[in-house]
């Protein structure tokens, strides 16, 4: 164990004891302290011990170390943490509905938890346990411990708190099943169910025949529509942005459109959030739709993307023309740095071999 000074600030340094590595998850524990020595000296300590205390946890040394060792006050303030909400977030660069979210997540937090001293393992296990009685999902309850983990984390940077937070906060939940692809048989019921809902019913037609993301298609706007092709701009990476051929079966549909939008996009008639995203709406009656007819979270909108994936793969498309359809970057420096792309022709060539029956 050593205090170390690599740039502006002491640092404390700890090597992980090799029969609790893997479950520490690292080999070496560092944590930034203060620009004052003997100030970090006292939290350098008072670090170790926390460290050993847990690793003694680990072994099975002690009984509930984790909540003894964190319900120490490190830093004896009674701030309220409302008054640091607003510099943190002002130095995140994220987007705008994260933003908004994770003030939301820290404001309610901190009404269980009002002050910088009242930050320990003992407090926020009882108030996440209480939002888990009053029914948040345990996906929900996770997101609002991340958001506070970062506050958390800024608190540190400004020397108001020492340490991570507690690791075993929120108990342990297996992860969601991965997302799978519709199969024909899910896609035939959920167009049957769709069709009291026109505009929903083409959205997933729309799905089906291009791979496109839900927002790049409730987005697109009709100058961006040809009678051979769409262009996607404005995408979720650099790859996102593409030309995609139009399939022979949603050509009418697509002229038919365009003709009729009354506000410019080919999805008329949505309206967009507060972020100007258009397909949230919409979604949400997607998701209305398949809870209906019982499928669980492994099957979503994005699986008509993995259903169009699957097809190309098992037509035996190259990877390389798939990825320009569907917009994801080539991680081979030949085709991802050199090449220019697939050729228009190659790219329908391959859409055309998308069939449903």
């Amino acid at each position: 164990m050593v205090l170390i000074r690599p740039k502006n600030r002491w640092v404390a340094e700890l090597k992980v004891p090799a029969d609790v590595q893997s479950a520490v998850g690292k080999k070496v524990l560092r944590e930034a302290l203060s620009e004052d020595k003997a100030i970090s000296q006292l939290r350098h300590n008072l670090l170790v011990a926390q460290w050993k205390l847990k690793f003694a946890s680990y072994r099975g040394d002690y009984i509930d170390i984790e909540e003894k060792v964190n319900d120490v006050v490190i830093v004896d303030d009674k701030s309220n943490i409302m008054d640091f909400v607003e510099g943190w977030l002002k130095q995140r660069q994220v987007a705008p509905k994260t933003l908004d979210s994770d003030r939301h997540k820290v404001t309610e937090i901190s009404k269980s938890i009002k002050t910088i001293d009242a930050i320990n393992h003992k407090n926020l296990r009882v108030m996440f346990e209480q939002m888990a009685v009053k029914g948040f999902t345990h996906r929900t309850v996770k997101s609002y411990l991340a958001a506070f983990n970062d506050f958390y984390k800024y608190l540190r940077r400004i020397d108001k708190v020492n340490g991570d937070l507690p690791a075993n906060i929120v108990a342990r939940k297996k992860l969601n099943k991965d997302r799978l692809p519709f199969d024909l048989i899910d896609i035939f019921q959920l167009r049957k169910e769709a069709a009291s809902d026109k505009q929903l019913s083409n959205l997933i037609k729309l799905a089906m025949y291009t791979g496109c993301r839900i927002e790049e298609l409730c987005s697109l706007h009709c100058d961006l529509v040809t009678n051979e092709h769409i262009e996607i701009v404005n995408g979720k990476t650099k790859a996102s942005n593409r030309i995609i051929p139009i399939h022979p079966k949603i050509i009418r549909l697509i002229l038919k459109l365009k003709r009729n939008s009354n506000d410019g996009y080919i999805m008329s008639g949505l309206s967009p959030n507060k972020y100007g995203h258009r397909s949230n709406a919409i979604g949400k009656r997607f998701g209305r739709l398949k809870r209906r007819l019982f499928y669980d979270n492994s099957k979503v909108f994005h699986s008509f993307r993995k259903t169009f994936a699957t097809q190309l793969e098992q037509a035996g498309v190259p990877e390389g023309v798939a990825a320009d359809i569907l917009g994801h970057d080539k991680p081979t420096m030949s085709y991802g740095l050199y090449s220019g792309g697939s050729s228009f022709q190659q790219k329908k060539s391959a859409i055309e071999e998308i069939s449903y029956g």
